[in-house]
């Protein structure tokens, strides 16, 4: 549930986060089985070099 609240989070308010946290957070939800939360919102596109 923590990823499907922090994914809803970042996608509504257009939160960009760094390639680094992604990796984390998609290893997070691997092991929590939780990756729709992230494929769902399309997370990946707030993923930032700059953030």
């Amino acid at each position: 549930m923590a990823i499907d609240n922090l994914a809803h989070v970042i996608e509504c308010f257009r939160i960009p986060i760094r390639r680094n946290e992604y990796d984390q957070l998609v290893a997070a939800a691997q092991r929590l089985d939780a990756m729709d939360s992230l494929t769902d919102l399309k997370v990946e596109q707030f993923v930032s070099d700059q953030a």
